[in-house]
């Protein structure tokens, strides 16, 4: 399992810096077994950027790839969710008082 990084500017994929972290193998009822791996992306990589998950094994005829896009953050959400979350503490604390 591999880690690759396509920033806008680029036009190669290139490993990414930190490889995340793997799982120990699972064993399935049914004879098979998983792997898992957990990326952490740095708020530094920017917008527009494909991260993807290469997977290679024996079994398979050629590698399986995953990717996503890096998109901003929606500022308009966290306002909301903060105004929310003032509001309610100073609800509770004069229901407290």
């Amino acid at each position: 399992m591999e880690w690759l990084w396509l920033s806008p500017t680029d036009t190669e994929p290139v490993v990414f810096p930190d490889q995340g972290s793997l799982s120990s193998h699972r064993q399935h009822g049914d004879g098979t077994f998983s792997l898992s791996s957990h990326l952490t992306v740095p708020p530094s990589v920017s917008p527009g950027t494909k991260i993807i998950c290469v997977v290679s094994h024996l079994a398979l005829d050629a590698p399986l790839y995953m990717s996503i896009v890096v998109e901003s953050p929606e500022t308009d959400s966290y306002w909301w969710f903060l105004g929310f979350l003032i509001i309610t503490v100073l609800f509770f604390y004069q229901v407290m008082r």
